[in-house]
């Protein structure tokens, strides 16, 4: 499996969500395949379970990935008919795919950064208020887990 060199300027979530879509869209994982568990992803990559979320989360966004809640995560049908993957009058492979999506991390990253310097204290209150909320979630779910 010929995998990206970890890129440096990626945060883990950006790097584990290249790398998953890398092995989706060149079919190392192909459709209606299930990812590993949250726990083999963890202990395979040395990331924190945040890490793992946030990705599966972006690859959920991206269409590229489905969860059924008690069953896992599966890999979707990119090709679907009316898709922008399936087009065909879009022309490009699996590496300009790739390429959009790191673009889009990279901007992405970049808006947030300029977001949060341009928030209100008011604004910055209420994303600490969120921010505080899931990491509470999380730690319950940690518990029960």
């Amino acid at each position: 499996m010929d995998r990206v060199t970890p890129d440096r300027r990626l945060s883990m979530t950006q790097q584990l969500v290249v790398d998953l879509t890398q092995q989706i869209l060149a079919g190392e994982l192909p459709a209606g395949s299930k990812l590993p568990t949250e726990q083999v992803i963890i202990k395979e990559r040395g990331v924190s379970r945040t890490v793992v979320r946030e990705a599966m989360s972006r690859l959920q966004a991206e269409g590229l990935v489905e969860t059924r809640h008690g069953i896992g995560t599966f890999v979707v049908d990119t090709a679907r008919p009316g898709d922008f993957q399936g087009s065909k009058h879009v022309k490009g492979g699996a590496y300009d795919a790739l390429a959009v999506i790191e673009l889009r991390l990279s901007l992405e990253v970049e808006a947030a950064g300029i977001a949060a310097q341009r928030a209100t204290p008011e604004q910055l209150l209420a994303m600490r208020e969120a921010l505080d909320t899931a990491i509470a979630f999380d730690a319950t779910d940690d518990e029960s887990a």
